[in-house]
Formats: structure tokens, C-alpha cells, sequence
């Protein structure tokens, strides 16, 4: 029985090992698909998903090690079902980190890569953090797929010794014990056959020999058992994440849907002295939409950011609940007309402040949401701090009939009955202000489905902000220090346009927060500074002439960066008028800001008011760069040809496609030199162009995975619209609308296109009005606020071009088709690029078309 104690005592210890090991393995899996879960299912940060890929590495490169050194000798024997599992499993997670590599490093020099070749400043730590997932994982594949090479050696091998040591011990009278000692060869090679020739005295004993049947149940046990913890566990973590509030608080009971529906209103306004407007926004956190995924704590959409407003955006989209309401009872955009004529209009926006005047307008369903949610876009700006009404009646379902209003609250306050809801302040506001405005109108009380009232923002707590910062910083340098990174010279001889490209990088004060809680004061002296990287492109035509037309400032598109000036299409402007072209990045947009974008999105979306902080250094360094090309840059040796310097600073305009009209307008009203702009495939107000883009397509995705409800993307995009106001062209329209004296009167020349699934022609619209831009004859359609004039005239003008060959336009709220995407047509149009070049170099509107402006795809 001594003999018998031994020889099972001395397979414990491997089957033991085993035992660890297997559990180990399992256990791992389980840590793997709980992490992955995680962060699938969290949308965590893009820092947080990078150190998990590192992690990640780093595990499986340890695992790896700890297999080949302990572990495989024992699973290629008595676990061969397992070797088969891991190897299939090391195959695969070599593919994973053979592409987490490929990814990272092929993104590597998109990101980070600045055009000079250098790493752009901001982003140091974050490329680093990059390189690492690339090296660790291609470690990481290099060690999993030498395991693989090595295991699958080391199966062959051990696989041809069992059957020759089977073959041997068949030759012996102990062959019918074999079946039961073939398990004690995997145990210990080196004394398999001694122990086979052991004979037992009967079957009993040999069975005792081989503890097979009782660690293997022990073993299915643990590992199921683990296997089912970790789903288990899988399981609560999922569920533990996406817990959070199911419901909102301090809702307005005047709408269903959304908490904060309608918004704007004044049912989130409190009054303060000490504001331009008498008001501050005052929403609760609990009313805010609820994030999905956000740990530990933080579940409400943080308001704090929009608390510091002293109302609400002159442009954002009106947002309410309605449901079952037919779109044949709703103003569309192509009839904005009609939504000015009071006595029959469903839907009307009333200035409180001047009697009966109301707001042109379209409304439409949202087509982004599951639920009847309805957007009002005022078709032009509505004013600075004033006070507006809201008022809904005979809207219809599809059978026709007229709807009734959607909350009882509301139908009680209408009717003037008690209810709980309504609080005697409000109340009171409605029977002074909110019912005689709508009356006046010659509507009546009792056929009213929905109303509010609300406030829009001081300029001086939006627009006026900037105008302030810009002062602020222009007179903090009178002439901005810079230093040249690279300088790329080009034979003029050949077919180059441009003959030579400066690099370089501009000195600006850092300007902090501007926005949100955390806000400076803009007019407090700056003392810190950055660099500001910028591109000055002389084309060959003004080297060969010493002779520059123009000095043109241009914006880039979206997440692009300065560098798209040296484009072919601009590149062959640029050379056939004479341009010299400068440009510096929408820090904030550039294609160095799609990481923390995207993270933002992700994982940070309560503190957005970062991107128009980021906005605001971005239009101080675009202004600050423009001081240097008229002083600094201007005499530096590089700009100097035929004895004269190449940077005429009597004649500078400004250009931009995209992004670079979004943000370039807002750049463009802000300038004190700017007067004559632009722009390409124009558009505005962020909100609005979120829901007919293909280029918000993925951030819309993002934030249906961070709100709880569909309705959330939506209403954050509109409150994002009041943080963004003062650095996009959708808030400065109220400026340029009124053309103020203080900053000189602004043209520009607007085109747009028929089919661009980017940047929608209705938002075009919206930017022509704002400058009060004419359409010029033949015009491809009537515009709403323009007129048609005959070519050539001064002032702003709109053109649309169609195009040939594109899908049917989307009629509602939605991007046109992608695949005929005209997008990047429109600025190659040749008639298009002479009517710029035409208004840059007179300042008159000419039209080049022969009839209607038509172009090809």
C-alpha cells in the first residue's frame, strides 16, 4: 500500500499543475471577455481602450511564456483537447494584435504627423502612448506565433514518441494494463516505459495508478465552474454599467418625450441681476439626458457648462415632443414663406418685444430619433437678448384629424384649470406675457396645442466674448514672433504650381478657457504662450513676376489640416490669379483633434465645452497669424522676390470650403481686417448640419451609445449649438445679419451644391440670408429673403450649382447619398473658381454660367 501511496502521490503535483493551469487559462479567457465587454459595451475613452490594447500585449506575452515554460508538456499529453483549443486560440489573438498594430501605426502619421514631418505638439505623449500599442503588440504576435511554431513542433514530436513507445510496449505481456499506464507516460516521459512494466496484481491497483477519472471531474468541475463565474460575473459588470437613473427629474410638464422638451424655455432660466439679460440658465443636472455607461458616478449629462449662459442660442434648432403629426401640417423648407403668414400658419416664433413680429421658419420631423420629435429652424437669426413666444395649433394627424395637445398640463393651463404641475409663477407669466403675444396675433386660446416662451443670449456673453478676447490678444503682440520649420523649393520651369512652401510656427498668447464654468476673463492680460503652426504657399506665377494679386488666408475642411492649400485645384488658383495662400489649422477640428473628439464623444461627454474653448485659441491664432503675414513674415527673406515681398498686405481675403465656412464665417465676422471672403459648399450652425451629414455620421453613433434614449443625441446637439455659438458662423449670423459698423461691412461671394451629402445647401441658405447675399440671374431656384439680381453687381452673392447624375435630395432631415456626394466637386468647377477669382480681385458678383450654374458629377 506504501508503493501504491507513492506512486499516486507522485502524479498529484502534475495534475495539480495542470488543474492551475487550466484554470488559469479559463480564467484569463474570462478576464478578456469581460475587459473586451466592457469596453465595447462602456464606449469608454480612446485613452482607456489604448491601455487596453497595451495591457492586453503585455498579458498575452506573459501567458505565452508561462505555456511554453510549464504548462505544455503537461496539455499536449494528457490535454491534447486543450492544445488544440490554445493553439486555435493563439492563432486567432495573433490575427488581433498583428491588427491593433497595423491599425495604430498605419493611423500613426495621420494623427500625429504634422506636414513639416514633425509631431505635433499637443499630442507628444498621446503618439508615444500610440507607439507602444504598436511595439508591445507586435512583440506580442511575434512571441504568440513563435509559441504557436513551437507547440505545434512539440505536439508532432511527443505525438511520434507516444505511438513508438505504444509500439514498443505492445511487444510486452503487460499490453492489456497499457490502456490504463498511458497517462503515466504523459506524466513523465523520462520514466513512462519503467513504469509500464510495472505489472499490477490486479485491475483494481492499476486503476489506483491512474487517478485519471477522479482529477479530470475535479477539473471539469472547477473549469466549469469558472467558466460560469465568469459569465456570471460577465453578466453583473454589464448590467452594473449600464445602471444609472431610468428617469429624469425637474422635467417641464408642458411636452412629453425628452426632460427638457421643449427647449429652449424659460421653465430653465432663473433671473439674475447681474446677467445682460436679467436671466441665467439654470437647468438641473437630473433634467438633463442621461449618459449610458458613464462610471463611477456620473450618469446626468453635467449642465454646468450651460448654466453660465445668460440665455438661450439665436440659431439652434427649437425642440418638441409631438406625436402622430402628419409632415403635410408642418412649414417645410421649401415654403418658409408661409410660415410668416399668421392666419395660416400651424407654427409660428413671436418677438415679445416688437408687436407681431414673428420669425420665418421651417419645421420638420426628426428623422435621427424613434420617437415624434419635432425640430423649429429659425430661417434667419433671431435677435440678442429678446424675449420669444412659441405657439403650435392645428396640427393633424395622417387620417387628418387635429391633434390634441400632448400633456394635460398644458391643456390645463390653457383652459385655466388648477393643476399641480404648474407653479403660480409660471402660470403668471403665461396670462401676461405668453397668451395676450399669441392673441394679438388674432389666434385664439382655445386652439392652441402647445406654447412656451423662452429667451435668447446677450451678445455680450457670446459673440461679444470674442470680440473682446480678439482685442485682447492683438494688442498683447503687435508683432508676432515665428520661426521657419521647413522650406520646400520647386523647379518653376516644370508644370509645379507653387514654387515654393514655408512651414513654420507662430507665437500666440494661450488663451485657457473662455467658456463654461471655468471661464477667464478675456480682457485680463495674457502672459503664456503656444505655438501655432502655419503654411505659406507662393506660387511659381508670382516668383517668375514679383507680382501678387492677392494675399489669400484659407480654411481647411473638417479634421484636415493647413496643408490642404498645396491641393492641386487650390494649387492651380493660386498660380493661374497670382494668390498667395497662407493657412494655419481649426485647432479644435483639425485632423490632430479627431483622437480627442472621438474620446470626447466616447467617454467625456460632459465636459464638450473643451472643443469651443479649443475654438476660441483657434480664432486667435488665425488672427494672430494674419498679424504676422502684415508684419513680421512680411519682411522675411523667403517672402522677398524681384526685390519686392510677395505678402501684399493692402489686398488680403479670405477662403474657405467646409469646415473652413463653418468656422471661417464665424474667423471671417470676427476679423477687423477681413472684408471680402469665400466660400465653398457653405454652411453653419453645427446643430442643424448634424442630423444632413454624412461627416457626423459617426459621431451621431457615438452619442446613440452614450445616451440612454434616442432623443438624447438630438437634444445634445442642440444644447451643444449654445457653446458653440460664438465660434462658428451659425452664432455670428445675428451679427452679420445686422451689419454692426464697429467691424465694417462684410461680402463675400456663397456657393452650394445640389447633392452634397456633407454640407447641406439649406444651411447654405441660411449663410446667404445672414449676408444678406442676393441670387444671381438665371438663379437655380427662388431662395427665400434673396433676390434675384442681373450680373455683374457689388455686394454678397449666392449661387447653386446642379449637378447632373446625383440621387433624388432626401426630403427630410437626413444626408444626401454619399454615392453621388458633390461635395468636393463644386470648388474644381472651373466657372465656379473664376466667379471667386472674379469677386477677390473687383469685389463685383459675376456670373460665368451660360444659363443656370449646372456641372457634372
Amino acid at each position: 500500500m506504501g508503493e501504491k501511496s507513492k506512486d499516486v502521490d507522485s502524479t498529484s503535483p502534475r495534475l495539480l499543475f495542470a488543474l492551475k493551469c487550466s484554470i488559469l487559462f479559463y480564467a484569463f479567457l474570462a478576464i478578456r471577455t469581460i475587459g473586451t465587454g466592457i469596453a465595447i459595451k462602456m464606449i469608454v475613452s480612446l485613452g482607456s481602450l489604448t491601455v487596453f490594447f497595451v495591457l492586453l500585449a503585455v498579458i498575452d506575452i506573459f501567458l505565452s511564456i508561462v505555456v511554453v515554460k510549464r504548462g505544455l508538456n503537461v496539455f499536449s499529453t494528457r490535454y491534447s483537447g486543450w492544445l488544440k483549443g490554445w493553439l486555435a486560440w493563439t492563432t486567432f489573438d495573433s490575427i488581433i494584435h498583428i491588427a491593433v498594430a497595423w491599425a495604430f501605426d498605419t493611423f500613426n502619421d495621420f494623427l500625429f504627423i504634422e506636414p513639416d514631418g514633425t509631431v505635433n505638439a499637443d499630442l507628444e505623449s498621446v503618439h508615444s502612448f500610440f507607439r507602444s500599442v504598436v511595439v508591445l503588440n507586435s512583440i506580442s504576435a511575434a512571441v504568440q506565433l513563435s509559441v504557436l511554431l513551437f507547440s505545434v513542433g512539440y505536439a508532432i514530436s511527443r505525438t511520434v514518441w507516444f505511438k513508438e513507445t505504444v509500439k514498443r510496449l505492445s511487444n510486452q505481456q503487460t499490453i492489456q494494463n497499457a490502456p490504463h499506464l498511458m497517462l503515466e507516460l504523459a506524466d513523465d516521459a523520462n520514466g513512462a516505459v519503467e513504469e509500464a512494466q510495472k505489472t499490477p496484481k490486479n485491475g483494481s491497483q492499476a486503476r489506483e495508478l491512474n487517478p485519471k477519472w477522479t482529477c479530470s471531474r475535479v477539473q471539469r468541475i472547477a473549469i466549469i465552474s469558472a467558466m460560469c463565474i465568469s459569465v456570471l460575473v460577465i453578466f453583473v459588470v454589464l448590467a452594473a454599467v449600464g445602471t444609472g437613473p431610468q428617469s429624469n427629474q425637474n422635467c417641464d410638464p408642458l411636452n412629453a418625450g425628452g426632460c427638457v422638451l421643449p427647449f429652449p424655455s424659460s421653465f430653465y432660466l432663473k433671473q439674475d441681476d447681474s446677467t445682460a439679460t436679467g436671466y441665467r440658465v439654470n437647468i438641473p443636472d437630473d433634467a438633463m439626458p442621461i449618459l449610458r455607461y458613464d462610471l463611477p458616478t456620473r450618469f446626468y449629462l453635467p449642465a454646468a457648462q450651460w448654466n453660465t449662459l445668460d440665455g438661450f442660442s439665436t440659431v439652434a434648432p427649437i425642440a418638441f415632443h409631438f406625436p402622430n403629426v402628419a409632415s403635410s401640417s408642418l412649414v417645410g423648407y421649401n415654403d418658409i414663406a408661409s410660415s410668416v403668414v399668421t392666419s395660416s400658419a400651424t407654427t409660428v416664433i413671436i418677438n415679445v418685444n416688437v408687436t407681431n413680429e414673428v420669425t420665418a421658419h421651417f419645421v420638420e420631423v426628426d428623422s435621427q430619433t424613434t420617437s415624434d420629435l419635432l425640430l423649429m429652424q429659425p430661417a434667419v437669426p433671431l435677435k440678442y437678448g429678446t424675449h420669444y413666444v412659441v405657439a403650435v395649433r392645428n396640427l393633424k394627424s395622417a387620417s387628418g384629424s387635429v391633434l390634441e395637445p400632448p400633456t394635460q398640463a398644458f391643456k390645463d393651463l390653457r383652459d385655466n384649470v388648477d393643476n399641480s404641475e404648474i407653479s403660480a409663477d409660471r402660470r403668471a407669466l403665461f396670462e401676461s406675457v405668453v397668451f395676450p403675444t399669441i392673441t394679438a396675433l388674432g389666434w385664439q386660446r382655445s386652439e392652441l396645442q402647445l406654447a412656451w416662451h423662452f429667451v435668447t443670449t446677450s451678445r455680450s456673453s457670446t459673440v461679444g466674448q470674442m470680440t473682446s478676447l480678439r482685442d485682447n490678444v492683438l494688442n498683447t503682440v503687435a508683432t508676432p514672433s515665428y520661426r521657419i520649420s521647413s522650406v520646400n523649393d520647386s523647379d518653376c520651369t516644370s508644370s509645379t504650381n507653387y514654387g515654393r512652401i514655408v512651414y513654420g510656427y507662430v507665437s500666440v498668447p494661450r488663451v485657457g478657457s473662455v467658456f463654461g464654468s471655468n471661464a477667464i476673463d478675456v480682457s485680463a492680460p495674457i502672459t503664456s504662450t503656444r505655438e501655432a503652426a502655419f503654411v505659406v504657399a507662393i506660387p511659381c506665377s508670382v516668383i517668375n513676376s514679383g507680382v501678387v494679386k492677392q494675399v489669400v488666408q484659407y480654411g481647411h475642411g473638417l479634421f484636415n489640416d493647413r496643408s490642404e492649400v498645396v491641393e492641386h485645384y487650390l494649387g492651380s488658383m493660386a498660380h493661374t490669379n497670382q494668390w498667395v495662400v497662407f493657412a494655419l489649422e481649426w485647432i479644435g477640428f483639425s485632423r490632430f483633434d479627431l483622437i480627442p473628439v472621438i474620446n470626447l464623444l466616447m467617454g467625456e461627454t460632459g465636459d464638450f465645452v473643451n472643443i469651443p474653448n479649443r475654438l476660441a485659441q483657434s480664432y486667435m491664432n488665425q488672427a494672430v497669424g494674419l498679424k504676422m503675414v502684415q508684419t513680421s513674415l512680411k519682411t522675411d527673406p523667403l517672402m522677398q522676390y524681384q526685390g519686392n515681398s510677395v505678402l501684399d498686405t493692402t489686398n488680403i481675403v479670405f477662403y474657405g470650403n467646409s469646415l473652413g465656412t463653418l468656422l471661417g464665417g464665424g474667423y471671417f465676422a470676427l476679423s477687423t481686417e477681413l472684408q471680402r471672403g469665400a466660400f465653398g459648399v457653405a454652411g453653419g450652425i453645427f446643430s442643424f448640419l448634424a442630423g444632413r451629414s454624412n461627416d457626423f455620421a459617426l459621431f451621431m453613433t457615438l452619442l446613440k451609445f452614450r445616451f440612454y434614449d434616442s432623443e438624447g443625441p438630438r437634444v445634445f446637439f442642440t444644447l451643444a449649438q449654445m457653446l458653440l455659438d460664438p465660434t462658428e458662423v451659425g452664432g455670428w449670423f445675428r451679427e452679420l445679419y445686422d451689419r454692426p459698423a464697429v467691424t465694417g461691412r462684410k461680402e463675400a461671394v456663397i456657393q452650394v451644391a445640389f447633392g452634397d451629402a456633407q454640407v447641406s445647401r439649406i444651411s447654405g441658405a441660411i449663410f446667404g440670408r445672414a449676408f444678406g447675399a442676393h441670387t444671381i440671374s438665371p438663379q437655380t431656384e427662388s431662395i427665400y429673403g434673396m433676390t434675384e439680381s442681373a450680373s455683374p453687381y457689388t455686394g454678397s452673392g449666392f449661387t447653386e450649382w446642379n449637378f447632373t447624375g446625383i440621387a433624388t435630395e432626401p426630403s427630410t432631415n437626413v444626408a444626401c447619398s454619399i454615392d453621388t456626394n458633390t461635395h468636393e466637386k463644386l470648388r474644381r468647377v472651373p466657372e465656379a473658381q473664376q466667379q471667386i477669382a472674379e469677386f477677390f480681385e473687383t469685389g463685383t458678383v459675376k456670373q460665368f454660367c451660360t444659363g443656370v450654374c449646372t456641372a457634372s458629377v
